[in-house]
C-alpha cells in the first residue's frame, strides 16, 4: 500500500503538470517560443527536467515520512525512489499525450481528470490490488501504474526481481512518448497559431 499511496500523489500532481502546456498556450508563451529556432525544443526539455524534479522531491519526501512509518529498511529507499520516480514520469509521458491531443485547455482537463480516475482506482494507488476483487484485478493489470508499482513491490518485499524489465518498458515508453508529445506539441502550437 505504501508505494500506490506515493503514486497517487505523483497522480494527482500529473494531471495539474499536464495541463501547465495549456496555459502557457492561452498566455501566448508557446507562440513566442515557436517563433524562435530552438524554442519549443527548449521548452519542451525544460518541462520534463522540471516534472523530474518535482516528482524526485515529492518521492523523496514521501518516502522518508512513509519510510520511517511503516519501517521500511533504508537500504530499500533508493529503489522505491528511483522506480517511483521514473513511474511517475511515464505516466506524465502518457497523460500529455491526451492532453496534447484535446483541441480546447477545457477538454484536455476533463479528459485527463476522467482517465486519473480509473488509474487510481484499479492501477493499485487508490486501493491496493490485493484487496480488490479477482476480477476487478485482472483489469487493473492493464493499467501501466499496477505494472510498474508490481515490479517495485515485487522487488521491495518478494525479492523476485523484475525491474530490469520494467526499466526497459519504462525507458522504451519514455522515448517513444517524447517522440509523440514532441509532434503533438508541435501541431498544437501551430494549430494555435493558425
Amino acid at each position: 500500500m505504501f508505494p500506490g499511496a506515493i503514486m497517487m500523489a505523483l497522480l494527482f500532481s500529473i494531471s495539474s503538470l499536464a495541463m501547465l502546456i495549456w496555459e502557457d498556450l492561452q498566455s501566448g508563451v508557446l507562440t513566442r517560443l515557436s517563433a524562435s529556432s530552438r524554442g519549443l525544443s527548449a521548452y519542451f526539455l525544460g518541462q520534463q527536467w522540471a516534472v523530474l524534479a518535482i516528482f524526485s522531491g515529492v518521492v523523496l519526501l514521501l518516502t522518508v515520512l512513509g519510510g520511517l512509518y511503516f519501517g521500511l529498511p533504508v537500504q530499500q529507499w533508493p529503489l522505491l525512489i528511483i522506480g517511483l520516480v521514473i513511474s511517475g514520469f511515464v505516466m506524465w509521458q502518457i497523460l500529455l499525450s491526451l492532453v496534447l491531443l484535446m483541441p480546447t485547455q477545457r477538454s484536455a482537463n476533463i479528459v485527463v481528470n476522467a482517465a486519473i480516475f480509473p488509474i487510481l482506482m484499479l492501477g493499485g494507488s487508490f486501493f491496493p490490488m490485493e484487496a480488490l476483487p479477482d476480477w476487478l484485478a485482472q483489469i487493473g493489470l492493464y493499467f501501466p501504474n499496477c505494472y510498474f508499482l508490481q515490479a517495485i513491490k515485487d522487488a521491495l518485499f518478494n525479492q523476485n526481481n523484475y525491474l530490469m524489465t520494467a526499466g526497459l518498458i519504462a525507458a522504451g515508453t519514455i522515448v517513444l512518448f517524447w517522440l509523440i508529445n514532441r509532434a503533438l506539441l508541435n501541431r498544437l502550437t501551430r494549430r494555435n497559431n493558425a
